[in-house]
């Protein structure tokens, strides 16, 4: 190889190398930003999952409500049919 193609050659290198750190800095930069991103996803996954569970608490409380009232009915209805055996 000649001197000038050894330069060429070098150059050339230099320039892919030069390439690659520009590439290797913009990935670097894009997963900063997927990062924060899923960071923000995060939070808002575990606010969702609060408020389900919230929902749940609050649906076993109506459910239990729903029973007292259920059983509260069933009593009302075992007296009715007491005096109406009366009345008959």
């Amino acid at each position: 190889m000649t001197a000038a193609s050894e330069d060429r050659k070098i150059r050339q290198l230099d320039n892919d190398v030069l390439a690659i750190y520009e590439k290797l800095t913009t990935i670097t930069s894009t997963q900063g930003q997927h990062s924060g991103q899923l960071d923000a996803l995060g939070i808002q996954l575990n606010r969702l999952t609060a408020i389900v569970e919230r929902h749940g608490n609050r649906l076993d409380e109506l459910a239990a409500t729903q029973d007292g009232h259920t059983a509260q009915l069933n009593r009302l209805t075992a007296v009715v049919e007491r005096k109406g055996n009366r009345l008959d």
